[in-house]
């Protein structure tokens, strides 16, 4: 036996371990496309390193919405007030008012006083006290109105996440309020006013219990300030006890509403020392004084131009009704009547006497229906007639020009010179005043730095003002009610806490950090699942059902790479040879041996397998190996080892060159190289697959092994034909780069052409998986 039999028969080369395929020569059944992609434990756990910037990044977007949503979601702010119900009169204890009279013996448990305090304060009639006492638009805004200047001023100046805060918040309210215009549009939802819907927000925000076996009633209001949080507990809690003590005629909040009382005006005193600091500061003296100068000035103006307008109108008004008096009278009038003498009318006149004479008489004798009666009361009637038209033409009048027209006329003539006059006025009167709002504007512009200070000042002042008559309110139900004190005490004022109860920030932060992960391990699993490419020797075997070899890792730096990597890739190379030569069914034939390497795309790695094999046959098997590149196009080997400039299989088959001259000798390698073509060779293989085994034959006979380098498949080429005349080929593909549709298509144009294909390197693979896991999973690679 030769040397080169004894090596390939001693050698112990890793061998992989056994799996049952199909034998090279039969047709593979990778073509049942319907197969499910397989994974190993190993696959599994390299999804997640081997996307972790997909998943560093879906993680980043996670913790990006969650901090938007930390920054934009409502904040809710809780204050939190303390009753204690204290024994009271009520079942007969401290109170001394319960044995100044008769006594009923009626005692009622702790538990039921507990219960009717919790129905009290949980009532609509406190509800609609508070809603009253801090306005429906405050409850329904969620801050007071102070509270809400004071934020809009500061959130104005804020920075930039405070104005996308607001930003979004302008949307989030337009889009409620479209959305509520939908629904009562829609007729979903009922049209209620601003209070029933302050009364309603209010009572869900609201809180109120009592600890098991406690006499301890806790109020929790919740607010989108803590300001109005506070307020909304406060308001609640003074309501209860004013109602309290109008129930049961007992008072005990004098000393609270004292403290109260002094807490503000301290704070009410803190502002105006402020205020006058601010003022001094600025030198600013007498801001207010011209102020109240020029709008006592623009009052008087004012004044001035009411009553000259007032005057203008009712001076027009006197000139029309002058015009309409002068029209009505008459140019003339009677200045005398003379009555002359007339028979006619003294003879009349005696009629007229004795007829009334006539019926006097007969109304004394007679009724009023006797006919003699009527008679005469006719005669009587025209009698008087006549007389009266006989009066008329007895008198003699004389007329003179009216004097009363006269007089209006020189009235309607002063009234119009009036007019006049007040029109100048108005028109005078209204320039000064435009004057002196202007001025008044240009002072203002001076004060708008006071402005903050002086509407606290004037809420702190109307707080105390408040407090101020709830104290005195306390005083004389103190009074009244001889000085008791009531059974209900407040021992936790509502409490002002900063910091929101909602959302809770780390449990947000950690569902959308979880959310991000979870998002981008199942894209990740899912563009593995969904990948097209090769990427492990299961994948391969799965999906293609033909044995993998060999896999090879990749190698950092291919033109120079390191010592390891070099170590690696021999040991592969060793073990790649022995598993093919000893996987053949004839092994007495181990002389003139031919083995095409074939990479299913371009850049594969199949060249640098191929000068790999060649090396390691000659140099660890003590094979004569010959290396053939027939890439006419790529030209990988001959680049590999200078070849370039020599003749090659292009001249060889054309008839341009001897077997002599095409055969080369490696540098430092014991390897027989054939190139493609010399550089000035253009030419490409356009012989048969025949001709050029034939040309190859010469070669074969001289050689253990010859590694044939064919063309990538993705190159319209003859490497198919060519690869058939081979004894076996190695399929070369490349991890996470090879489509499997084109290894499919390869492997397809083999079986068709009846190649003995005796397995697939899988090529450049990578292990993504942290050195520590990689000693308990020992992945596959």
């Amino acid at each position: 036996m030769s040397s080169s039999r004894h090596a390939i028969a001693t050698a112990e080369p890793e061998i992989l371990e056994a799996r049952s395929f199909p034998a090279p020569s039969q047709v593979p059944h990778w073509v049942d496309t319907g197969r499910s992609r397989g994974f190993g434990i190993a696959s599994y756990l390299e999804i997640p390193f081997m996307h972790k910037r997909l998943i560093a990044f879906c993680t980043l977007i996670g913790i990006l919405a969650g901090w938007f949503a930390i920054l934009a979601w409502p904040r809710t702010y809780l204050s939190e007030a303390k009753l204690i119900v204290r024994v009271g009169r009520e079942n007969v204890s401290l109170d001394p008012t319960a044995t100044t009279g008769s006594t009923l013996l009626f005692q009622k448990t702790q538990q039921e006083e507990i219960v009717s305090v919790l129905e009290v304060l949980s009532s609509r009639q406190i509800i609609e006290t508070v809603v009253d006492n801090l306005t429906p638009a405050a409850i329904l805004d969620g801050q007071l109105v102070g509270a809400a200047s004071q934020e809009q001023a500061v959130t104005d100046e804020g920075s930039l996440g405070d104005q996308v805060l607001r930003s979004y918040r302008s949307v989030q309210s337009s889009a409620s309020k479209s959305l509520q215009k939908f629904l009562l549009t829609a007729g979903v939802k009922e049209s209620l006013g601003d209070r029933e819907l302050a009364i309603m927000k209010l009572q869900s925000s609201l809180a109120i219990h009592s600890p098991r076996d406690s006499t301890v009633i806790v109020i929790d209001a919740k607010a989108k300030t803590p300001t109005m949080a506070q307020a909304i507990a406060k308001e609640v809690t003074a309501s209860f006890l004013d109602q309290h003590l109008m129930a049961s005629h007992t008072e005990g909040s004098l000393e609270f509403f004292e403290t109260q009382s002094a807490e503000v005006e301290v704070q009410l005193n803190r502002l105006v020392e402020q205020r006058s600091d601010f003022m001094q500061e600025r030198k600013i003296v007498s801001i207010e004084g011209n102020r109240s100068l020029l709008q006592d000035r623009l009052t008087g103006i004012d004044r001035d131009l009411v009553i000259a307008s007032g005057e203008l109108e009712q001076a027009i008004s006197e000139i029309n009704d002058l015009k309409a008096k002068i029209e009505e009278a008459d140019d003339e009038i009677v200045s005398s009547k003379l009555a002359g003498s007339n028979p006619t009318w003294s003879g009349m006149r005696q009629q007229v006497y004795e007829l009334e004479i006539q019926e006097q008489e007969l109304a004394a004798r007679s009724t009023g229906d006797h006919p003699m009666l009527r008679v005469i009361q006719a005669q009587l009637e025209g009698a008087r007639k006549a007389l009266a038209e006989l009066d008329s033409q007895r008198v003699d009048e004389n007329t003179t020009p009216n004097p009363l027209k006269m007089k209006l006329r020189e009235d309607l003539q002063l009234q119009q010179t009036r007019v006049a006059g007040l029109r100048s006025m108005v028109e005078t009167k209204e320039q000064q005043r435009s004057e002196m709002e202007q001025r008044i504007d240009e002072l203002l512009d001076g004060e708008e730095k006071l402005t903050e200070t002086d509407r606290n000042i004037r809420l702190m002042d109307a707080s105390l003002q408040m407090l101020r008559e709830k104290l005195e309110e306390a005083r004389v139900l103190d009074e009244l009610n001889s000085k008791e004190i009531s059974n209900i005490h407040v021992f936790q004022p509502a409490s002002f806490v900063e910091r929101p109860v909602s959302p809770k920030k780390p449990m947000l932060g950690a569902g959308f950090l979880c959310l991000g992960l979870m998002t981008g391990l199942g894209l990740s699993f899912l563009r593995e699942g969904a990948s097209p490419t090769l990427r492990t020797s299961d994948d391969i075997e799965f999906q293609l059902g033909i044995p993998v070899v060999s896999t090879l890792p990749a190698m950092r730096r291919m033109r120079t790479p390191r010592l390891k990597d070099q170590q690696l890739m021999r040991q592969k190379c060793q073990a790649l040879v022995s598993e093919v030569l000893l996987s053949q069914g004839n092994r007495s034939r181990l002389h003139g041996r031919s083995l095409g390497v074939i990479g299913v795309d371009l850049g594969a790695g199949a060249s640098t397998l191929a000068v790999n094999l060649a090396t390691v046959s000659s140099t660890d098997f003590n094979m004569k190996t010959m290396l053939v590149d027939a890439d006419n196009r790529q030209r990988s080997v001959s680049k590999r080892f200078g070849l370039n400039g020599s003749p090659g299989l292009v001249e060889l088959v054309g008839g341009h060159a001897s077997h002599d001259e095409c055969v080369q000798r490696a540098d430092n390698v014991a390897v027989d190289l054939v190139a493609s073509a010399a550089d000035n060779c253009d030419a490409v293989l356009t012989s048969g697959p025949a001709e050029i085994v034939q040309a190859l034959q010469a070669y074969q006979h001289e050689c253990d092994l010859m590694v044939v380098d064919l063309p990538a498949a993705s190159d319209p080429n003859q490497a198919i034909a060519l690869a058939q005349h081979l004894d076996c080929v190695l399929v070369v593909v490349e991890s996470e780069k090879t489509l499997l549709a084109a290894a499919e298509r390869l492997l397809s144009r083999l079986a068709d052409s009846e190649t003995n294909v005796v397995g697939v390197v899988l090529n450049k693979t990578r292990c993504y998986l942290p050195r520590v896991m990689r000693g308990f999973v020992h992945p596959r690679v």
